[in-house]
């Protein structure tokens, strides 16, 4: 493994790992950081190359890593799919309905990236907790359009919300599909539903898709894409 620090004109001193048995690039972000592992075989020339054609994703990814200022607060509730989550100074709020809580210091500086990252990494421990709620809509959405998957499993992650396994009619359900409202939540399903009928993403597969969701097959793609999620991804 070899490691440096490459300086670039608009992401600053870059962090660049070559890793031996790595296939492909992958970026993170570590205090503030754009950090880039690269298979052992890259080359100076194919690094360089790599931050010119993926500049602007890059950028994306950063803005997407980095916490936004003061995204949570006292007081701040989250609306979650079934339930919400209350972020709070105090020991003992008063709550209506299905609340999950999470007591912070009084002290505590919710301007601070470090802090807030805290907070993110509570409210995604606290929402994966809930998965059960995710499973049993499932199941309730595929019972109702009298489609039959084999099994519904929770995953982790926010790249890949869902995912259709034809050949086992296995579906899998990342536990952030919570954060959505149930709209959003029921068109994931039925996206996946409908892989299980076409699997590749066809002209019949949109208009299957599209048919599942009331004919807004596009406008709810374009919700998900542009969804401000409560939480670091």
């Amino acid at each position: 493994m070899a490691v440096y620090i490459h300086n670039d004109k608009e992401f600053g001193n870059v962090k660049i790992t070559l890793r031996a048995g790595m296939k492909r690039i992958i970026a993170k972000v570590n205090n503030g950081q754009l950090c880039v592992s690269f298979p052992i075989i890259a080359t100076r020339t194919s690094i360089l190359r790599y931050f010119d054609e993926q500049r602007q994703s890059l950028r994306q990814f950063i803005a997407q890593q980095t916490p936004k200022q003061n995204l949570y607060y006292d007081g701040k509730l989250i609306h979650c799919f079934g339930f919400d989550v209350l972020i709070t100074t105090e020991e003992n709020p008063k709550t209506e309905g299905d609340v999950s809580i999470i007591v912070v210091p009084k002290s505590f500086d919710f301007s601070s990236a470090a802090h807030t990252k805290r907070i993110s990494d509570a409210v995604r421990k606290m929402v994966a907790r809930r998965k059960p709620i995710l499973i049993n809509y499932a199941w309730q959405v595929a019972e109702e359009l009298n489609i039959k998957p084999s099994s519904f499993v929770a995953s982790n992650g926010f790249r890949r919300l869902g995912t259709c396994n034809v050949a086992t009619k296995q579906i899998r359900l990342s536990y952030a599909l919570l954060f959505l409202p149930e709209h959003l939540v029921r068109y994931i399903i039925c996206h996946e539903l409908a892989h299980l009928t076409h699997p590749n993403h066809s002209k019949e597969f949109h208009e299957l898709c599209n048919k599942l969701v009331g004919s807004k097959e596009k406008e709810y793609s374009r919700e998900v894409n542009h969804f401000e999620w409560p939480v670091m991804k």
